[in-house]
């Protein structure tokens, strides 16, 4: 048959053609076609999946993209994207794009592969696909592999080496629960007291001897004899050598410890609590040391803890030495060797004593010191809840308020005795804008400090443009084991932003 005339109309999407048959006659006749329109929304197929950080096959899911027709398109374009606490399998489509690209498939099907992340905590995927975006929710859970139970013991008789036992509990308890316990009669802090069971690789005993020169070491994360965790979901209860890194993580009252104690998270509802304790002779001490154009050593006493130090670089104003430029966290025996024995850091590159501009450099030793004096408890806990769910129904996106509580019987630097710290803040995101507001509060048995902090910032949607302001007032009475900052009174306001 000879096509005689072709009409497209949009709306209806139907090509219309006349035939004439051999015989001469003229037939109309309706055929549905359609071309793919723009990305009008992406459609999830099913429910997102639960992972487990253990699973040993990638998690499969398929999102398809419609036009405003709802037709899947079959122009096969490129979806970026981005990935928190999950990991996407799969090379990238476009290297020349920014950020990780996959293809569209030609019935509209975007196919993605999945691998939990080694934190659990939610995950989120981020998909754009033109000016269209979805973004997935996941829960990356523990472990989900099977409950099993090991133990060894030894009894020594004569001159067999001495008795020992130890048992190891691990596995799943329903598909949230995870447990892991574990005790060993030879662990303890008199034979090794590093930090967390770590170790130095380039240490002596590292190399390998034989006979009662040989060195033995105890697989464990902890120094005590005994040390568990449990998980369920995203709550969990850990006893051990644990950090208290996250703990306050509003940008004035963070407090990091490293202790042998109890540490845990539990969610009520929409509010979220965590909270650690300590039983310890340990005392937090900071030190800081100029630079003077070499790599050290850079001596900070002994009586240090194995593997609790944090060394950083941190660049002073020239005309006020609280106010901090930059800090560089380095790592240890990546950028350093430290000797426990007298507190001696050599580091990998020379420190200058002035940077460019003339600003003060130094040497900064935030430590464990084992000469804290009697035992005394240290202890925090803190709550988070986003106010904007309970209160607002959406109406903002995000209005975060934290309460933080810290209780500390050596001082931690504040004063002689014990110290507490009480803090609070609230933070509010709204589209590209972003409120915060932090109040500290320090008291110790001979003096009382407080200190706020206010900032504020906005980007724009291409996040091209940034503009950020803050505002930080410091009383007297901090000490030096918390920020620099906070050492001396100050008063500081910043202004920023950049145009990419």
């Amino acid at each position: 048959a000879d096509f005689v005339a072709v009409e497209l109309t949009e709306g209806d999407h139907v090509l219309r053609t006349t035939m004439r048959t051999p015989d001469g006659r003229e037939e109309w006749n309706d055929v549905f076609v359609h071309r793919s329109g723009a990305p009008n929304w992406l459609e999830l197929a099913g429910e997102a999946p639960v992972l487990h950080v253990d699973d040993a096959e990638p998690t499969r899911i398929s999102v398809r993209v419609l036009d405003r027709w709802d037709v899947p398109l079959v122009t096969k374009p490129a979806a970026t994207v981005e990935a928190h606490g999950v990991v996407v399998e799969g090379t990238d489509a476009d290297p020349s794009s920014v950020g990780e690209q996959r293809l569209v498939d030609q019935d509209g099907w975007l196919v993605l592969l999945l691998r939990p992340g080694s934190t659990v905590a939610p995950g989120l995927v981020k998909l754009t696909v033109g000016d269209v975006k979805l973004a997935i929710p996941f829960r990356v859970l523990p472990s989900a592999r099977p409950f099993t139970a090991t133990g060894v013991g030894l009894v020594g008789v004569g001159a067999a080496p001495e008795s020992f036992g130890a048992v190891t509990v691990q596995g799943a308890l329903g598909r949230e629960t995870a447990v892991s316990m574990s005790f060993d009669s030879r662990r303890g802090r008199d034979r090794n007291d590093y930090f967390g069971r770590g170790y130095d690789p380039l240490d002596d005993g590292r190399y390998a001897t034989y006979g009662d020169g040989s060195d033995r070491r105890v697989l464990s994360s902890a120094t005590g004899k005994f040390s568990a965790r449990i998980e369920h979901g995203f709550d969990w209860l850990e006893l051990g050598d644990v950090q208290t890194t996250g703990f306050g993580q509003s940008r004035l009252g963070a407090y990091q410890r490293s202790l042998t104690g109890v540490r845990g998270r539990f969610a009520t509802g929409p509010v979220v609590w965590t909270g650690f304790g300590s039983v310890t002779h340990q005392a937090l001490e900071r030190q800081q040391l100029r630079g003077d154009g070499s790599s050290g050593p850079f001596v900070f006493g002994g009586g240090i803890r194995p593997g609790t130090e944090r060394v950083a670089i941190e660049v002073r104003a020239y005309d006020n030495a609280a106010r901090l430029v930059t800090r560089q966290e380095l790592v240890r025996y990546t950028d350093y060797e430290v000797d426990y024995a007298t507190g001696a850091v050599l580091l990998r590159q020379p420190v200058a004593s002035v940077d460019l501009y003339g600003n003060p450099v130094y040497v900064v030793a935030t430590v464990e010191r084992e000469s804290g004096g009697a035992a005394h408890t240290v202890g925090g806990l803190r709550m988070e809840t986003d106010v904007s769910r309970l209160l607002f129904k959406g109406a903002v996106d995000s209005l975060g308020v934290g309460l933080t509580g810290v209780r500390d019987g050596a001082g931690n630097g504040l004063g002689v005795g014990s110290a507490d710290l009480v803090g609070a803040d609230v933070r509010l995101r709204e589209r590209g804008f972003e409120l915060g507001a932090e109040l500290l509060h320090a008291r110790s048995s001979d003096s009382t400090a407080l200190a706020t902090r206010a900032d504020a910032g906005w980007r724009s949607s291409d996040e091209r443009l940034r503009v950020d302001a803050s505002w930080l007032r410091v009383g007297g009475g901090f000490g030096s084991a918390l920020d620099p900052r906070l050492a001396s009174a100050l008063t500081e306001v910043r202004l920023g932003g950049d145009l990419r």
